[in-house]
């Protein structure tokens, strides 16, 4: 890992990191794997936000996102790529296989997690290897809400969860209930 505007960037390329995610297992009692992708807005609110750079440093993988993240740590030497989490996300899930792989995501719009459902459904994966919930907004100020996702979590045994509620509500929620979910891999992004 490098060290870059505070944060150890990886210096895995894309196919690296989605071989490993796609493949790797998470030892047990280990918690998620997390994998954070890194933009300019990360970057500012972690010089302000203690709970944010909290989860930042309890990150398993960390990439440059966005450009100018990228743009400056190799400026100061870094071999890195340039992974968006878009793509990473993309590139996972083509990697993931129906009978080996369950998915789990946790989306601002059901809607979303419903296509997402149906399209890994026409790949293969069948509907009890697939689950989402679009918990109401707030849900990360009220301990009941967190503690029953947490809990459904866990309860689907996730080989993968993917966490889309916004940042950095995303990351600091998975930090904050990492202990109660499993071991899944575990990919903060902002999927709109």
């Amino acid at each position: 890992m490098q060290e870059y505007l505070g944060i150890s960037i990886s210096p895995d390329s894309m196919e690296q990191l989605v071989d490993h995610m796609a493949r790797g297992k998470v030892p047990r009692g280990h918690g998620p794997y997390m994998v954070f992708t890194a933009n300019l807005d990360h970057i500012v609110k972690l010089r302000t936000d203690d709970r944010f750079r909290d989860a930042y440093l309890k990150a398993d993988i960390v990439t440059a996102d966005g450009m100018p993240v990228y743009a400056y740590a190799r400026m100061r030497g870094a071999k890195i790529s340039r992974i968006p989490g878009s793509d990473l996300f993309v590139q996972l899930m083509g990697n993931l296989a129906p009978d080996k792989h369950r998915c789990f995501f946790v989306l601002s719009n059901p809607s979303l997690g419903r296509a997402m459902v149906a399209h890994l459904a026409s790949r293969g994966f069948s509907r009890d290897r697939l689950g989402y919930i679009a918990p109401r907004i707030g849900f990360d100020r009220d301990k009941a809400d967190c503690e029953g996702l947490a809990r459904s979590i866990a309860e689907f045994r996730p080989t993968h969860l993917f966490v889309g509620v916004g940042s950095p509500k995303s990351e600091i929620w998975c930090h904050r209930y990492a202990e109660h979910i499993g071991d899944p891999v575990l990919d903060r992004k902002s999927v709109v």
